[in-house]
């Protein structure tokens, strides 16, 4: 995939030129302006940047292929020209701006490589069930290939009567039959258990390489948080620009909002009970559960059943006095999760507190400040909107 970030990174520096403006929208939100060379059944063929690649259709969300001449110079014709020129006054920030499209090339290069990693794992998915059934299948044919068998009872072998003599071949026959079919079933069962136990395998490989995937994403987001306000501080500081740093400062304020706009979007899925808003949370990248959000809890809580599916050792964790809304005084673990994620607003080392009784039956726990506190949060209920943004600097 570095390749593809190579001239998704050329593109951004290569001047202007005639296209036909069509555009390729993936199914993780973003968007890509190209020109369409063909549409195949399994995928795109695009050009970019002078170069060619081929997108999979099961990538995409929607192909606007419009045929029209794109005559105006993109955001980005002239940037390289400008961060070649910048002044002295200027160089510090320039040299930010491009570690930034550093950190979006690798972005970019992590979100096609998450699509392509969640494919192959649905497929994997796909495939243990499928293992599965055909082993439990072919050991109920097993079973009854053995009961079969068990079930011929040889009769007294005489060899000076012709007539029990053949009935007794015909049933030793019928019997080891019916036990070499249940011999093969059964080496059918190995070599399906084998092909189970490799998919497993191989779906734990991909799923650790998923979960790697988010993290440029994420770190993209935070430095690109971290431009903007750096940058709006160092215009301030510019109050009546000369016509070379207002081009300079034009040019990357159109790039700070193209970028934030093709960035996956922040919203979260969300259901209101009553008055609370319930929010879907995944744990350490494993597990997930429905959550309270509740801005007035000072950590994190999940309740003892979703701990144990987490693996936690409960015995192990340190017990305290936790105290409910109500004030009664419950116990409570004190336990630290190694990751909690909410859309693509996710956080290492999270405090948490493992109750319980304290929650409803049908929830896994309240999503609380130790989280809550590295976001802002927009939720207008009547829009039907939740956004985590800003992400701050973790402790």
């Amino acid at each position: 995939m570095k390749q593809v970030g190579t001239i998704l990174a050329l593109a951004l520096a290569l001047a202007a030129v005639a296209c036909r403006a069509d555009r390729i929208v993936f199914k993780n939100g973003r968007s890509l302006e190209c020109t369409i060379l063909a549409e195949e059944a399994d995928h795109v063929a695009i050009s970019i940047g002078g170069g060619q690649m081929n997108i999979p259709r099961s990538q995409l969300e929607k192909v606007i292929k419009t045929g029209t001449a794109a005559t105006a110079p993109t955001p980005q014709a002239s940037l390289s020209g400008l961060l070649n020129t910048v002044p002295p006054e200027h160089a510090e920030i320039a040299s930010k701006f491009r570690q930034l499209l550093q950190l979006r090339n690798a972005a970019t290069d992590a979100q096609y490589m998450a699509a392509r990693h969640e494919e192959q794992l649905q497929k994997l998915e796909q495939r243990q069930i499928q293992l599965r059934q055909a082993f439990a299948e072919t050991a109920r044919l097993t079973e009854e290939k053995n009961r079969q068998a068990a079930a011929v009872v040889l009769p007294e072998y005489n060899p000076y009567d012709n007539t029990t003599a053949m009935r007794y071949r015909r049933m030793v026959e019928e019997k080891v039959k019916l036990q070499e079919e249940a011999d093969t079933l059964f080496g059918q069962m190995s070599q399906l258990a084998t092909q189970g136990d490799e998919a497993r395998q191989q779906h734990q490989k991909i799923r650790q390489e998923f979960k790697s995937d988010h993290q440029p994403v994420v770190t993209y987001r935070q430095a690109l948080d971290r431009f903007a306000t750096e940058f709006d501080a160092h215009k301030g500081r510019f109050p009546a620009p000369g016509a070379q740093t207002a081009a300079l400062f034009a040019m990357l304020d159109r790039h700070v909002v193209r970028f934030r706009q093709e960035l996956p979007a922040n919203k979260i899925d969300f259901r209101i009970r009553g008055n609370a808003t319930i929010v879907r949370v995944l744990v350490n990248d494993t597990l997930s559960g429905e959550f309270v959000l509740d801005t007035g809890a000072e950590i994190m809580t999940i309740r003892e059943s979703f701990a144990q599916r987490l693996g936690m050792r409960l015995e192990d964790l340190p017990i305290s006095d936790g105290i409910l809304a109500d004030g009664s005084v419950i116990d409570i673990r004190q336990a630290t999760l190694q990751s909690v994620a909410v859309g693509y607003a996710k956080v290492e080392g999270v405090r948490c507190a493992v109750v319980k009784n304290a929650l409803d039956a049908d929830l896994d726990g309240l999503l609380g400040m130790s989280f809550l506190k590295y976001f802002s949060v927009h939720h207008n209920v009547a829009n039907g909107e939740l956004v985590f943004s800003r992400f701050s600097p973790q402790e």
